[in-house]
Formats: C-alpha cells, sequence, structure tokens
C-alpha cells in the first residue's frame, strides 16, 4: 500500500500545476463533449466564446487589448488608443505649430510645413 502511494506521490511532483490544470479542464471539455448534442451552430454560445477568447498572432488589435495597453489606457475601445499605439512606435511626429483641428482629430504627418493648402469647403 506504501508503494503505491509514494508512486502516487512521485507522480504529483513529476508533473508541474499547470500541467495538471490542463490536463483537469481537456478531461472537462472532453466530458462535455460527450455529453452535448454531436451537432454544432453557428450560434453555440460555448463555441462563440472560445473562438472570441483566442488571441492570434496576426491580429492588429491583440496590442490594444492586452493587459500593456490596458495599464496605459483606461478605455483599450478609446479613440486616443490607436494613436497611442502610433506614437509609441518611435516614429517622426509633427513637431510644429499646432494644426487647426479636424472633426477625425488626425494629426498631421511629420513633413507637413504648417500651411494650410485646402480649398475651404
Amino acid at each position: 500500500w506504501k508503494k503505491v502511494l509514494e508512486k502516487k506521490l512521485e507522480y504529483e511532483w513529476g508533473v508541474g500545476k499547470i500541467d495538471k490544470e490542463k490536463a483537469e479542464e481537456n478531461r472537462r471539455e472532453l466530458e462535455d463533449a460527450k455529453n452535448s448534442s454531436f451537432s454544432r451552430y453557428a450560434d453555440d454560445e460555448v463555441i462563440n466564446d472560445r473562438l472570441k477568447s483566442r488571441i492570434r498572432s496576426g491580429d492588429p488589435m491583440a496590442a490594444l487589448l492586452s493587459s500593456n495597453s490596458s495599464r496605459r489606457n483606461n478605455n483599450p475601445n478609446s479613440f486616443n488608443a490607436g494613436q497611442q499605439a502610433q506614437q509609441n512606435n518611435s516614429k517622426p511626429v509633427y513637431k510644429g505649430p499646432p494644426p487647426a483641428p479636424n472633426r477625425f482629430g488626425i494629426q498631421p504627418g511629420y513633413r507637413w510645413d504648417g500651411i494650410d493648402r485646402g480649398s475651404g469647403f
């Protein structure tokens, strides 16, 4: 009986906590899949939530939704979040006199000389 108990404890020491949690999660998912119906539909909430929660490597919004950007911005969905992300990329920025406000709040390019050449329309 002691040998069985020792082997069980040795096994627990050989596996990390995160590995155990992943194995338990996989076991629960298999149990749920076994108890659910075979067919899945586009409006399945569990599958949609799982797919939405994944972080993909080519996702341009992943940087704005990460924890680092949420510390910088209180609201990562705000309009200024994109501008702040662009300013942190060490790209050149316009440093001249303040431009006239526009309805989108877009900053001028770094090569702009400060002269408004628009038609005023």
